[in-house]
């Protein structure tokens, strides 16, 4: 017995020094720089490259961002090929663009970054539940692939054909799957009532006011207007909104609740919109709450 005692000891004590050891590696592993700006930053992958990306280059890239140790974006759940332009940004703050900057081909980087920093780049007043403002995101970056602007525009065509056929595939798959019977309208739209109105019809020059929001196929939310108690008041003569929301919005009554699927021509286009990616097919979701 007394052997076995100090067998339990001896296992006890080994164990307690195996898992001290990790934890300082681990430690040792996640020791960040902090650049004048405050963006904190740690390469997990330094490669040879000297090739590095300048302000109005695209840059292929995989990128995870956590929040509280949770995955909040991934995106290889919205492309293989996942494409940024550098824009000029304000270096006074961290920002993704800047973490960029640091890298080279080849190269993998971790970062954090205050919430209310990077939405704000994003045009996002409202952020994802649970995410205070002064909260550090966790970004996980891998920057694959540098193009310069003249390089880019050969590679984009290519891109985009290859993206535009993997959009029609999904898009079709997710119909099959969700409304088999549905049939798109002349645009290529997909319209499907939740909730008929009883009110008035917009007419050609209608004012709307709505409550929508815009999300993935997978269902990955981008945006609500209900959630940020902001519903949205727009003319139907306003060329600057999506060519499907206008045209959805005018199949529906005031009172009226429903669903709108927009190939990317319809809504953010084959190149997209920040954050939305080229060739990426939106869900909209629509109320409309009054026809002036």
């Amino acid at each position: 017995m007394r052997i076995d005692k100090i067998q339990t000891s001896l296992y006890t004590y080994l164990f307690y020094c195996i898992i001290l050891f990790f934890t300082a590696c681990t430690s040792s592993s996640e020791s960040f720089e902090q650049a004048p700006n405050g963006l904190l930053y740690t390469f997990r992958v330094k490669s040879n490259s000297a090739n590095t990306p300048k302000q109005g280059d695209r840059v292929l890239v995989r990128i995870r961002y956590f929040a509280h140790d949770s995955l909040i974006f991934d995106s290889r759940e919205i492309s293989s090929r996942f494409i940024q332009e550098i824009p000029e940004y304000n270096d006074s703050v961290p920002t993704i663009f800047q973490a960029y900057m640091f890298m080279s081909e080849g190269d993998s980087l971790t970062c954090k970054i205050a919430a209310k920093d990077f939405y704000s780049q994003l045009s996002i007043a409202e952020y994802p539940q649970g995410i205070a403002p002064h909260e550090l995101l966790r970004f996980e970056i891998r920057l694959e692939k540098i193009f310069n602007p003249h390089e880019f525009l050969s590679e984009e065509e290519r891109i985009l054909h290859d993206l535009s056929e993997q959009e029609q595939y999904l898009l079709q798959e997710y119909i099959q799957s969700h409304y088999p019977e549905q049939k798109p309208t002349k645009s290529g739209m997909y319209y499907i009532e939740k909730k008929a109105g009883n009110g008035k019809k917009p007419h050609s020059d209608a004012q709307l006011i709505i409550h929508y929001s815009i999300s993935f196929l997978d269902g990955h939310v981008l945006y609500s207007t209900a959630s940020a108690n902001n519903p949205l008041r727009f003319s139907i003569q306003d060329t600057s909104v999506w060519p499907g929301l206008t045209e959805g919005v005018q199949y529906m009554r005031e009172g009226g609740l429903a669903t709108f699927i927009l190939p990317s021509e319809l809504a953010a286009g084959k190149k997209g919109e920040n954050p939305i990616p080229p060739c990426k097919t939106i869900i909209v979701r629509v109320q409309l709450l009054k026809v002036l």
